[in-house]
């Protein structure tokens, strides 16, 4: 089905702009008696054929056609065709008007290939030193204390391997966010990705948020702000709240100084709005989103040093994922002070 639909979408277009042309100069010929607009408008048509459809077969294959509506139209009954200099001429201009708009567009494709392909390499090599510098951290973390408790039991006393146990988790949470994120923003950034779009309950996608936060980060409370009322939005609702959640644990790692967490949810006539605000340090006043890297300095997020290890990859899942449901995920600084990210979904599914 995938191969038999570039097929069907060009004959389609080259069908569409082939009638259109026909019955603008079906117009111009007989209700307004003009006859030297007749090649041009094919010739515009087949032009346009170039420009939207791949290849050159459907191109060429609508000036063959538009030639002889050509001499069609300027046949002196109406019907029939006559072969003669005329629609030779005519058949020759439009050919070439294909062939050269053509070879103009395969160029410019293939330069546009060629930079996805150059913006792909890129991301990839983001994505390979942030999990040299992100996933080495944790692994080190792992290691170091686990061995210390193998190699030091009978030393160590309840509560230092109690602490060191709780390092390893801690490290085997954040190298399991790490990962998460790391597939999922691979498969964002593929151009096959598919979307599991449902209709979801807002209340149960904020309470299953809710409680992963509250089990996560006990010590920072969390307000919820949403509406009263009965939402349901079409969404892949295990990306979303992936987004939500990243956007919260960033918050926690990196808004110093943070005494206040808020997950806002407004309404629209046909948008919901989600909204993460603190009262933190905030964001870097010069250009906030560059934080959406796929990597970037730890500098980046916040207007302090962090000692925490980089949460860029996961802000990167988080544009992505929102750019795949065809919105944008936007980061400011609050006028009070702190940072708020912010993104809206539409209510009623895209076509």
């Amino acid at each position: 089905m995938k191969k038999l639909f570039p097929i069907i979408k060009n004959t389609a277009i080259s069908a569409v702009i082939i009638t259109v042309m026909y019955w603008i100069n079906v117009l111009l010929k007989f209700t307004l008696h003009i006859n030297s607009m007749i090649p041009m408008l094919y010739v515009l048509g087949v032009f346009f054929i170039a420009i939207f459809t791949d290849g050159y077969f459907y191109s060429i294959a609508s000036a063959v056609i538009s030639a002889v509506l050509v001499n069609h139209m300027f046949s002196s009954s109406g019907n029939g065709l006559q072969y003669t200099y005329n629609v030779i001429t005519s058949t020759a201009i439009i050919l070439f008007v294909s062939l050269l708009t053509c070879t103009v567009t395969a160029v410019l494709k293939k330069e546009r290939r060629i930079k996805e392909a150059s913006l792909r390499a890129h991301m990839r090599a983001n994505l390979m030193r942030a999990a040299s510098h992100d996933l080495r951290t944790p692994l080190t973390s792992i290691y170091a204390s686990s061995s210390a408790i193998l190699d030091n039991f009978d030393e160590l006393t309840d509560e230092q391997r109690l602490e060191l146990v709780r390092e390893i988790r801690t490290e085997s949470h954040g190298l399991i966010r790490m990962v998460e994120n790391l597939l999922s923003v691979t498969k964002i950034n593929t151009e096959d990705v598919e979307l599991t779009m449902t209709d979801t309950v807002l209340e149960e996608l904020i309470d299953t948020v809710a409680v992963k936060y509250n089990r996560h980060f006990p010590e920072m409370p969390l307000t919820l702000d949403i509406p009263e009322e009965f939402v349901s939005i079409p969404m892949d609702a295990m990306l979303i709240e992936q987004v939500l959640f990243n956007l919260l644990e960033n918050s926690v790692i990196h808004a110093r100084g943070m005494t206040e967490l808020v997950l806002r949810v407004t309404l629209d006539e046909d948008r919901v709005n989600f909204e993460v605000w603190d009262n933190g340090c905030g964001l870097p006043k010069d250009k906030p989103d560059k934080i959406f890297d796929e990597y970037h300095d730890s500098t980046l997020v916040s207007n302090e040093t962090v000692s925490k290890r980089n949460m860029g990859i996961g802000l990167s899942v988080c544009y992505a994922i929102i750019k795949a449901h065809n919105s944008t995920l936007r980061a400011e600084n609050n006028d009070s002070g702190g940072a708020s990210f912010s993104f809206a979904l539409r209510r009623t599914a895209d076509e």
